[in-house]
């Protein structure tokens, strides 16, 4: 995390990106993994004097990573403004819904669709029977995403 922290203020240290937000991506576990890096940064930003006003995470077909009090946490850094998560899910894949017991989502939902218009949700969660299919493992892919999405 120090290593981040470092190359982060050597970025911001240019003055061209000084008023840059700070945006984390990743799709899956990449996705859980961003959803968490940018969880702890917007928790540090004024303590490890980063200059980002705002973390903003981008994630793709990310599992559920927390509990109820990640949850209820993460909530409150996106009220103070310092943390935004922009989560994308495709009708028919279980990742994001998995695992179900114990974790819940986070921020807003662009639930894409293979005919029609997606469903834009705060915290919206769809539940694991709801997206069960026997084509549930090639929702998955971001060709699937991007395809639905575009």
């Amino acid at each position: 995390m120090d290593q981040i922290i470092t190359i982060l203020k050597q970025l911001y240290a240019v003055e061209e990106y000084t008023e840059y937000d700070l945006y984390v991506t990743g799709h899956s576990l990449g996705g859980a993994l961003a959803q968490l890096l940018a969880f702890i940064l917007a928790g540090i930003l004024e303590a490890k004097e980063l200059p980002a006003k705002k973390v903003i995470a981008i994630t793709y077909a990310s599992p559920r990573v927390g509990n109820k009090k990640f949850q209820k946490a993460f909530k409150a850094l996106e009220k103070e403004g310092k943390l935004r998560h922009i989560r994308v899910s495709n009708d028919g894949d279980v990742v994001p819904v998995a695992p179900s017991l114990g974790y819940y989502q986070t921020g807003v939902n662009l639930h894409v669709k293979p005919k029609g218009k997606m469903k834009v949700g705060y915290r919206k969660d769809r539940n694991f029977f709801t997206q069960v299919r026997l084509s549930s493992a090639s929702m998955h892919s971001l060709d699937y995403y991007h395809e639905r999405i575009f």
